[in-house]
């Protein structure tokens, strides 16, 4: 996989609208980073903003903010194995949020750690004041040239997924790229195979319980 060089940069847009999501974020350890993150810093982003993603530094459900954004007039809707999503109810239009929890202890504790954890080059952008943020140097040089390159896989499953989405959107993905997904899955040790495979199919049995399901399990960032 290729090296990361992380570069500050400021942001170009949209801060305006996440402003109250970023000071919550600063009162409970968690990041604006990932998809809506590259929107904002992107020079020119092929696509509109999708959801709002915070990424925690806490590795289980943090009430601190389900309770910041039920103040701010959001509803939790969604409750999976480390994400949950919330709508907005005020009817402003607000994006949706989607709260990213760490598998581990430290995963997400600088911002240098949460970009090397993204697996795509167009997603590695961390916002971290009201006018910077963080981004590697491949980042832009994806989102100018419209091209893909995944840096890391811990599941193969939804990286394919993800890959297909941005395809979708206008971008490109070199061969090579795509054979680095399933290099790194003949990489895996049998017990990291099976832990994956055993998340996939208990993805797909919560599925069933609309409560439980885990949409963004296909969507993770990492």
């Amino acid at each position: 996989m290729a090296e990361i060089e992380i570069v500050k940069s400021p942001i170009r847009r949209g801060f305006k609208e996440v402003q109250h999501l970023y000071a919550l974020g600063q009162r409970h350890d968690a990041f604006i980073a990932g998809g809506y993150a590259a929107w904002m810093m992107g020079q020119n982003p092929i696509c509109e903003a999708g959801d709002v993603d915070l990424f925690t530094k806490r590795t289980s459900f943090s009430y601190g903010l389900d309770i910041g954004l039920g103040q701010e007039g959001y509803r939790l809707i969604s409750h999976g194995v480390n994400a949950c999503t919330y709508v907005d109810e005020t009817g402003s239009g607000r994006k949706d949020v989607q709260i990213v929890n760490a598998d581990f202890e430290g995963e997400f504790s600088t911002p240098e750690k949460l970009i090397k954890r993204f697996d795509m080059n167009v997603t590695q952008a961390v916002i971290v004041s009201e006018k910077f943020g963080l981004a590697t140097r491949d980042f832009f040089v994806g989102v100018e040239e419209r091209a893909l390159r995944v840096f890391r896989v811990d599941n193969p499953v939804a990286a394919i997924y993800r890959i297909a989405k941005y395809i979708g959107k206008g971008y490109t993905i070199s061969p090579l790229e795509v054979a680095n997904v399933f290099t790194a899955w003949d990489s895996f040790s049998p017990a990291k195979k099976e832990r994956v495979i055993e998340a996939i199919s208990q993805n797909m049995i919560d599925d069933e319980d609309e409560f439980a399901r885990d949409e963004e399990f296909w969507e993770a960032p990492y």
